[in-house]
């Protein structure tokens, strides 16, 4: 178990509760914590910057070189490949990586807005990702390269999205918005 409590971060381990911040230069002030497929490794998304965490070596590494905007909101990983994950930022629209971070190219072609709140996974088909945005939701079907406005049954798009969820059912892909 790892929590955030804003200033720092820490695992709970034989019931004691230790630090974690090693490697960390700046506040921590987590937005988002995600497990790496696969189980080793951490991503921690924060104001300051993007840190993947190698429990081996139990040190935090700085993966934000090349990003402009800091604040990450939220870390979607390609199933299959731990070096493939998408950002979703505050203000900064998406990022994605294919090399585990060393580098984040921008995603935004089709965005309904650069404020991206949660990214999901189809889980019947791992290219499709959908983006929860403060205008609208997007649908992207090339591992969020680019991306389409999609809209809902009786309404035409749905603004102040917070979250997004895709699951598996016996009738296909689910989409929950909140």
């Amino acid at each position: 178990l790892v929590v955030d409590f804003e200033s720092s971060i820490y695992h709970l381990k034989n019931n004691s509760w230790t630090s974690m911040n090693s490697g960390i230069q700046n506040k921590v002030e987590c937005t988002s914590l995600e497990e790496i497929p696969g189980g080793h490794n951490l991503v921690l998304g924060s104001v300051g910057g993007v840190y993947h965490y190698d429990c081996l070596k139990r040190q935090w590494q700085n993966r934000s070189k090349g990003l402009r905007n800091m604040s990450m909101e939220t870390v979607c990983f390609h199933p299959y490949s731990e070096l493939q994950a998408l950002l979703g930022l505050n203000g900064g629209g998406v990022l994605h990586t294919t090399n585990g971070g060393t580098t984040w190219i921008q995603s935004n072609t089709g965005l309904p807005s650069l404020r991206v709140k949660s990214l999901c996974r189809d889980p019947g088909d791992p290219n499709r990702v959908f983006a929860a945005c403060t205008t609208g939701l997007a649908m992207s079907d090339d591992n969020g390269r680019t991306w389409v406005r999609i809209g809902m049954a009786g309404s035409e798009y749905l603004n102040n999205a917070e979250f997004v969820l895709a699951t598996a059912s016996d009738t296909g892909t689910r989409l929950l918005v909140g």
